[in-house]
């Protein structure tokens, strides 16, 4: 007869927590770069475009400052979108070093 008594198995219960590992972080940022480099930018560019031909093409004074102002907004988002890019590949240098 043995002396102790046998326990029975614990169950684990999930908390719905997702572990996010490194390699997952990895791939996120990964594909946020690439759909900025093969989405975004080339969006821009054609907007630009476009308003660019508008512009050249539009006679009233008022019109050409509503499409100067759009070219300027549209500029400065395609710049942060490269500069979010660019920052975050140097921080990951960093990191490395």
């Amino acid at each position: 007869m043995p002396n102790f008594k046998p326990k029975k198995m614990k169950k684990i219960k999930k908390k719905g927590k997702i572990k996010i590992t490194l390699d997952k972080k990895h791939k996120e940022k990964m594909l946020e770069f690439q759909n900025i480099k093969e989405n975004l930018i080339p969006l821009f560019d054609n907007e630009l475009e476009d308003l660019k031909k508008k512009f050249k093409n539009s006679n009233n004074i008022e019109e050409k400052l509503l499409i100067k102002e759009k070219i300027k907004i549209i500029k400065k988002k395609k710049k942060k979108k490269k500069k979010k890019k660019k920052k975050k590949k140097n921080k990951k240098k960093n990191n490395i070093y």
